[in-house]
């Protein structure tokens, strides 16, 4: 709100100024319209484009939520597969000499680390739309529903 009242409040000064600047009556009232309506249409546009950009960021914040759910099932997936596969008296026991299982804890290690790089990010982007959306000058241009919550690794590997 306070950066539309910051952007209207500079539209009309220059209207003003624009209405005062010129010293033949018949100009005045022309120059104070056009001194109103350019920066109003160029600071409209800022906000249209600041207002979808919000918007785009929420949908890859979305995404980003939805890879996490995807690692999740992915690291569990294997770590289950994994395991039941080398517990004693099972058929799978002979085959952990082979190269079968060649580099699977690096493999659901690297999956660990991509799922926190996703978290970060997610974090990091949602928080700054967080605050930036409680604040005072730019909490209408900032779109972010009140569903999304930060993410905490430890609630999704177990």
């Amino acid at each position: 709100m306070g950066l539309i009242i910051l952007f209207l409040l500079l539209c009309i000064g220059i209207g003003w100024l624009s209405h005062w600047g010129t010293e033949k009556n018949r100009d005045r009232k022309g120059n104070a319209i056009a001194g109103f309506l350019i920066p109003f249409i160029i600071l409209s546009v800022a906000v249209v484009a600041t207002r979808a950009k919000s918007y785009s960021t929420y949908i890859e914040l979305k995404e980003r939520l939805a890879v996490i759910e995807q690692y999740k099932e992915t690291i569990e997936l294997y770590a289950d597969k994994g395991i039941k596969e080398f517990k004693p008296g099972t058929s799978y026991t002979k085959e952990f000499t082979d190269l079968k299982y060649n580099n699977y804890q690096t493999q659901i290690g690297q999956m660990i680390r991509d799922m926190r790089d996703t978290i970060v990010q997610y974090n990091t982007v949602l928080t700054g739309k967080q605050v930036m959306k409680d604040g005072w000058v730019f909490n209408w241009l900032i779109y972010l529903p009140d569903g999304l919550k930060t993410v905490k690794m430890a609630n999704y590997i177990k």
